[in-house]
């Protein structure tokens, strides 16, 4: 593969996970002609997040395609999510290829974001006329000094909401949300029914707590809503950049600036992005998932446990212990560490594309599937348990021990034909197969020229296939 295509499949990968994180997928194409286009440009340039891991850490962040916070990849999103809601006339102005001209004039992340803002603004001045009918707001709950919690229920109270507070909730951008019963909007009103915090709420995880202009509330503020949080027993996602620290369990706020204690207990997910945290408390829970995607954490310890996913990406690590619970996916794509530690068990998939891992370790037992693309793992460890095994390259040789049922990815390129005439088992017949578009997760290679990027077939199909090849490259030439 090119260098050009690596590039590609990885800036392909951060606009698949910006799609999955913000369910994006009807904004896709436009978020790939913008921030895609911009990052692939840049990484060319860079030579992508191989060239900033030698650069300190206020360097780094200046990289616009090392890290795009997910505070400004939601306001992106939103703005491109209203855009198409309303059918904006720029999004039918397209150039010769057929692409959207105002989304191909950005030359840097800054410069979406910054047009994503003023968009969503124009949007909220336009709608501070707009006047909020009966039935269109529910009261909620009534706290202290005539301040008042609503849930906004329609699409005119959150474009009024959105015009106050000058914020992307407004506009159709969360109108879908409307109709989702695990969905709340709801807002901190004075007693003048003026706005001044606004939460997005998803199956009882508080996702956003945002003040005016996308800022945190004040001090005043999050004392007002912390008791209402607290009787419905929400938990929540914890953006430590932008809160400036955690909230615990019992909804007490930890300061980044300070160590945190030990034994300490999050309900809900934790985000850690652009912030400078070297170390994890001694057994952290965090009931919920655990993102330290481009920080400087080195190891991850005994005690810690995590309900869902831990995600590493361009980290700093270096060590796992054994011994930590990992309830869902552990993703260690792009980052440096180079072993992982025999007997280690993971709840759902181990993502490791582009990492400097050489062999999976004996013992491993992942619940879901391993994707090693872009790394130097060949070999494959007798007792591995595991849905399927994604490699970069074909093994020429299967360990004895291996479950015949378990399923491996192999890439078409490889030299290996397969040979029709060895029967099938229906299950292995049912298995061989092309990954459709929208497997997932997205560690996969391009399609070039219409060819099938992979097949999936069992361990017991390739087994026979290898010994096949073998038998028929040994056999005497006629």
């Amino acid at each position: 593969m090119s260098r050009h295509d690596e590039l590609v499949a990885l800036v392909a990968e951060k606009i698949a996970r910006i799609v999955k994180k913000f369910d994006a997928a009807s904004v896709e194409h436009e978020l790939t002609l913008s921030i895609g286009r911009v990052m692939l440009k840049q990484a060319k340039k860079d030579e992508f997040i191989e060239a900033s891991i030698a650069l300190d850490e206020q360097d780094e962040r200046e990289l616009d395609c090392s890290i795009l916070p997910d505070e400004k990849a939601r306001h992106i999103v939103d703005w491109l999510k209203a855009a198409k809601i309303n059918n904006e006339p720029w999004l039918h102005n397209l150039d010769d290829m057929g692409r959207i001209k105002k989304l191909m004039k950005f030359s840097s992340l800054t410069q979406i974001h910054d047009e994503a803002d003023k968009a969503m603004r124009i949007k909220a001045q336009q709608s501070l006329g707009a006047t909020v009918s009966a039935g269109e707001e529910r009261l909620i709950k009534v706290l202290e000094e005539g301040y008042h919690i609503v849930q906004m229920l329609t699409p005119t109270a959150l474009d009024r909401e959105s015009a106050y507070m000058q914020h992307c909730i407004g506009n159709g951008a969360y109108d879908e949300g409307l109709e989702d019963s695990k969905v709340e909007y709801l807002s901190l009103r004075d007693k003048m029914g003026k706005p001044h915090a606004t939460l997005e709420i998803h199956d009882d995880l508080v996702v956003q707590l945002q003040g005016k202009q996308n800022k945190s509330p004040a001090p005043k503020y999050f004392g007002l809503i912390i008791p209402y949080l607290k009787d419905r027993k929400l938990g929540w996602s914890n953006d430590v950049a932008k809160q400036g620290g955690i909230y615990d369990s019992d909804y007490n706020f930890h300061s980044l600036d300070r160590p945190f204690p030990d034994e300490l207990c999050v309900d809900g997910n934790i985000d850690f992005i652009e912030t400078n945290i070297s170390a994890l408390p001694k057994n952290f829970k965090v009931i919920g998932n655990l993102s330290l995607d481009f920080t400087r954490i080195k190891s991850l310890e005994d005690g810690l446990d995590v309900a869902f996913d831990i995600s590493l990406e361009d980290s700093d690590i270096e060590y796992i212990s054994p011994n930590i619970k990992v309830g869902g996916d552990l993703m260690l794509a792009n980052c440096q560490i180079t072993e992982l530690p025999d007997n280690l068990k993971i709840g759902g998939d181990l993502i490791l594309g582009g990492s400097s891992l050489e062999r999976l370790p004996n013992g491993l037992n992942v619940g879901g599937d391993i994707y090693a693309y872009d790394t130097g793992i060949i070999d494959i460890p007798s007792d591995l348990k595991c849905g399927m095994l994604v490699l970069n390259e074909l093994v020429d040789t299967i360990p004895e021990g291996l479950s015949e049922d378990m399923m491996i990815c192999i890439p078409n390129s490889s030299p290996l034909f397969f040979d029709p005439s060895i029967a099938l088992h229906p299950s292995d017949a049912k298995i061989l197969s092309l990954i459709p578009p929208e497997a997932e997760p997205v560690y996969r290679r391009p399609n070039v020229n219409s060819a099938p990027r992979e097949v999936i077939v069992t361990i017991g199909y390739l087994r026979q296939q290898l010994e096949h090849v073998k038998s028929v490259s040994m056999s005497p030439s006629m």
